[in-house]
């Protein structure tokens, strides 16, 4: 009884449908793809051109052996 109150719609339609969802969920997914390799090949260029590093390469270097150090100090437990 419940198709009877609802309206009806062919199967042609129904797939037209399904099909440009199908498509528009295509072109989200490219823009999207897009979007994304767009903002690696700049944070890429980025670093190669050493902007991503505001520091001298010995200060870095000292800063990340000492953020490793007391990261192992606090990651043991004591017996």
């Amino acid at each position: 009884m419940a198709a009877s109150s609802g309206r009806f719609e062919s199967a042609k339609s129904i797939e037209e449908r399904k099909e440009q969802t199908r498509i528009a969920r295509a072109e989200v997914l490219r823009q999207a793809k897009a979007n994304f390799e767009k903002e690696e090949r700049w944070k890429e260029l980025k670093r190669l051109r050493g902007e991503d590093t505001w520091m001298l390469p010995d200060v870095n270097e000292q800063i990340e052996q000492f953020s490793k150090a007391i990261a192992m100090a606090f990651s043991r437990k004591p017996t």
